[in-house]
């Protein structure tokens, strides 16, 4: 392989690694606004039965 490809692919595995990196803080947010969403429709469902 020669050094100019060498460093484009290094490139390319650095840009997907970021990518990597936004999709488990993408995941993360999601997992916690879905808590959140949860346990405030159990907050309704309490509120209401009182």
């Amino acid at each position: 392989m020669n050094q100019t490809l060498q460093v484009e692919v290094r490139e390319i595995i650095e840009l997907l690694s970021l990518d990597d990196a936004r999709i488990k803080s993408i995941e993360e947010t999601t997992r916690n606004i879905t808590i959140k969403t949860k346990a405030e429709i159990e907050k309704i469902k309490s509120d209401e039965e009182k």
